[in-house]
């Protein structure tokens, strides 16, 4: 079994905090590192301690100075091991008149053969095999040599963490409960924000109205409200379409149903054809009513659709147009198209012949009879430009305002229709991430609509 801990932003706080003080104590690591490498480099400190034992000894006997000698050992040896302590080697101090035999030397030098040899200037030495850096002065007939151990850079930098553990081991936690204590009070409004969100009926959709009260976590609480804004919104739209739905189906539910009795209680043939005329009818409105219905749903849906796919747009407007001709016929309407033989682009076909279609189906339908309906096609830079106008009676003003909406129909008119193709074109367009408007029809009369649409030309295969 494997056990996942699941982040949280508290440990995450706590991890850039350890971070931060892990780069502070390298930070302080190096300089100190650096500090001692430059003391290291600088042979006047060791040079001074021998010329300080020297001084203590001016007007000394060499028993006075003996006394002097190994009390001046033991005291510097401790301040070193207070400033070192895990530093084992001490420093070594040795003494003598000059040209006779040492009056002190340290215990580590017992056996050892140094002496003053009349070098100033600091050297490195080995005893015991052991390195040390040597310096040694001369005054009042005394010669002293201070011997100070050589450290290595590993043991520079365990000295220096040593140094570094107790002062750093008591910032940590007196910085690190101040700020996870900050975290989690800053943390509440959003358990709370949680807390009244789990203990919401499932069909609340109403505002949370919950004060986050910090700046950052604002935009959560206004983002949820909006999302649950779309929600109602959403569900307000499918419960009016569904009842506009089940209104417009129960005219030609009812056709089909009175159809069908007088068809039933038909007593000669010319009746019965009169029934079965009215039923097709009635079945095919009704079949022509869901099949819309179908067709608006699923562009209303916020899914991705058909992927685009290489189109001829120019073709395509050419199959609407040879479709729609038996009803043009019929109403004597004269149809006119204006654009390239082939226009290859990249995008949604069955959106496009949406748009196409209900828009050229309107203008036959509703346009004047005997009349004209013209549709041009432009490529205008990136974009596809596509209008298709009439010189019908055009739009009366008062339905303008409502024009893409579901059921919507002018007054008076006698063409067949539910009053969703409109609808259907403006969801078909914004599945093309295009725009349409409204515009002038032909010869300053009828209605005419633009559309335009971003154009991704067809990649080579």
């Amino acid at each position: 079994m494997t056990l996942r801990l699941r982040p949280s932003l508290t440990g995450r706080v706590v991890l850039a905090l350890l971070c931060a003080f892990a780069l502070v104590w390298a930070a302080l690591v190096a300089r100190d590192f650096v500090g001692y490498l430059a003391y290291d480099d600088d042979p006047s400190p060791l040079g001074t301690l021998a010329e300080a034992v020297l001084q203590s000894l001016e007007s000394l006997d060499d028993a006075s100075a003996r006394i002097a000698l190994a009390a001046s050992d033991r005291q510097y040896n401790l301040l070193r091991r207070q400033s070192l302590p895990t530093e084992p080697r001490p420093l070594m101090f040795l003494a003598a008149r000059v040209g006779q035999p040492s009056v002190y030397r340290s215990p580590g030098l017992a056996g050892a053969h140094e002496s003053c040899d009349g070098t100033p200037a600091r050297t490195e030495v080995e005893h015991a095999g052991q390195r040390y850096w040597r310096a040694e002065r001369s005054a009042g007939g005394w010669c002293v040599v201070a011997l100070e151990p050589v450290l290595e850079a590993g043991t520079v930098i365990r000295l220096i963490n040593a140094t570094l553990l107790q002062p750093m081991a008591i910032a940590l936690p007196l910085i690190l409960l101040p700020l996870w204590l900050t975290v989690r009070s800053g943390l509440a409004p959003l358990r709370r924000f949680a807390d009244r969100i789990r203990r919401r009926a499932p069909d609340d959709l109403s505002p949370l109205d919950v004060d986050l009260r910090h700046a950052e976590l604002a935009p959560l609480g206004e983002a949820f409200d909006a999302l649950l804004a779309r929600a109602r919104a959403s569900i307000e739209r499918e419960r009016s379409f569904v009842q506009d739905a089940a209104h417009e189906l129960r005219t030609p539910l009812a056709v089909i149903a009175a159809e069908a009795h007088a068809l039933t209680g038909a007593t000669d043939a010319a009746a019965r054809q009169r029934a079965q005329r009215g039923l097709e009818a009635a079945v095919a409105r009704a079949s022509h009513l869901v099949g819309q219905l179908l067709r608006l749903a699923s562009l209303e849906s916020r899914g991705d659709g058909s992927p685009p796919a290489i189109c001829d747009v120019a073709a395509l407007l050419r199959e609407v147009l040879i479709a729609a001709l038996p009803a043009a016929t019929a109403r004597r309407v004269d149809i006119g198209l204006d654009g390239p033989d082939a226009l290859l682009a990249h995008l949604d076909a069955g959106a496009l012949h949406s748009v196409v279609d209900n828009l050229v189906r309107n203008a036959v339908a509703y346009g004047r009879e005997g009349g004209r309906v013209d549709i041009v096609l432009r490529l205008i830079g990136d974009t596809l430009q596509l209008d298709v106008a009439d010189d019908g009676p055009g739009l009366d003003p008062a339905l303008q305002p409502h024009l893409f909406e579901r059921f919507r129909r002018g007054a008076g008119t006698s063409a067949p229709g539910a009053g969703l193709g409109l609808a259907i074109v403006r969801e078909a367009v914004r599945r093309l991430g295009g725009h349409i408007a409204l515009t002038a029809g032909l010869d300053g009369q009828g209605t005419g609509f633009r559309i335009t649409v971003p154009f991704v030309a067809s990649r080579p295969t």
